[in-house]
């Protein structure tokens, strides 16, 4: 196993394609949008590029017989960002922002848990396709041997998520295959090759509301950079065909060609901020006999006299007061995705002058 390897959790896609789905809606965490594990610093930034195209030929036969031929496209982008604030229960709560003028004040704030999951995603739900690079684990002893994890030198493992494009929801069944990245063992070039089911109801001009049903393949390429345990991006071109059908009993076909691009356009690494680690034992050299025990002295408890507090081992410590200079933009590995120079970057949240205290369970 190579030195950057990374273990992620054996988890099934079905919350996320659910979340993906649903919208920013879902209260399902997502799940596998970041490493398991992956640290998260007080005042990091990220900033997501995503962009989608799609194109529809759709034929159907007119009410005259004649063969009738119709070109849809649409293509859209979008950028979401968000900054951690700080820590509560072990997880990395976060505030976003997207390129879409909006109230950002009323959203609540995401919380991204040890385990890569995203509490209260909202918009953050945009992320969700990233799972399908992170959700692998390696075969079975019982099924055939082993193979490398996956992230790692020739590790291959299966995948599945929904990816919302255009005209609707496509779903993606995938292998994966991971290797180094010309020969960097810090960056892992993900391989994908897989099929698509595509469900789809769109207006078609001269024919109305059609549904659309069919299959077809996809590909697609990811980095992931092993050292800062990011997903730096992923491309996939998906192509296919089907039938379609009309509420009043017209029937065709369509074929359809999309493309779909997830990639990180910023990262700010922030500045440590304190830990979370659960108490498991009482600190050495504290005594904790009932306050104003009578094994001190043999005199009566004085009235006015209070002992020193022996239940604040769970309080929060206080908060630092100096924040140090501000993080510094990290360039990322160039690796080669589809440009996105052209589109609006949304721009973070300002992160917190001072680190927030972990706050502990009591």
């Amino acid at each position: 196993m190579k030195p950057h390897a990374l273990v992620f959790a054996a988890v099934a896609l079905a919350a996320a394609a659910l979340a993906a789905s649903a919208g920013a809606g879902s209260s399902s965490p997502l799940q596998n949008v970041f490493p398991m594990g992956r640290v998260f610093a007080v005042a990091e930034e990220q900033v997501y590029v995503i962009q989608r195209h799609q194109t529809l030929v759709v034929r159907y036969r007119s009410p005259s017989g004649d063969i009738v031929s119709r070109t849809l496209t649409r293509q859209d982008s979008h950028s979401i960002a968000f900054t951690v604030e700080g820590y509560e229960n072990g997880a990395a709560v976060v505030a976003v922002a997207d390129d879409v003028a909006s109230d950002q004040a009323a959203r609540p704030s995401p919380a991204i848990g040890n385990d890569g999951s995203i509490a209260q995603a909202g918009a953050l739900s945009a992320l969700t396709p990233i799972a399908l690079v992170l959700s692998g684990s390696p075969p079975p002893e019982n099924t055939g041997g082993q193979s490398p994890a996956p992230l790692t030198e020739g590790g291959k493992w299966p995948a599945s998520g929904a990816v919302q494009m255009p005209f609707g929801t496509t779903m993606l069944r995938l292998t994966n295959a991971s290797n180094a990245w010309e020969g960097n063992d810090a960056v892992q070039q993900v391989v994908a090759t897989g099929s698509i089911d595509s469900n789809a109801s769109v207006t078609v001009p001269g024919l109305g509301i059609a549904a659309l049903h069919g299959g077809g393949t996809a590909n697609g390429t990811s980095f992931v950079d092993m050292e800062q345990r990011l997903v730096l991006g992923s491309s996939y071109t998906m192509t296919g065909s089907g039938n379609l059908s009309t509420r009043n009993g017209q029937n065709g076909t369509y074929m359809m060609k999309g493309d779909y691009l997830i990639a990180l356009a910023r990262f700010i690494p922030g500045r440590p901020g304190p830990g979370y680690a659960e108490a498991t034992e009482l600190p050495r050299n504290i005594e904790t006999v009932p306050p104003d025990s009578d094994i001190m002295h043999g005199g009566a408890s004085s009235e006015i006299s209070h002992p020193a507090p022996t239940d604040n081992i769970m309080r929060e410590p206080p908060p630092q007061t100096e924040a140090g200079p501000p993080p510094q933009e990290l360039s990322l590995p160039p690796v080669p995705l589809p440009s996105f120079s052209g589109a609006r970057l949304a721009s973070p949240p300002a992160p917190p002058p001072t680190p927030m205290p972990t706050r502990t369970p009591r």
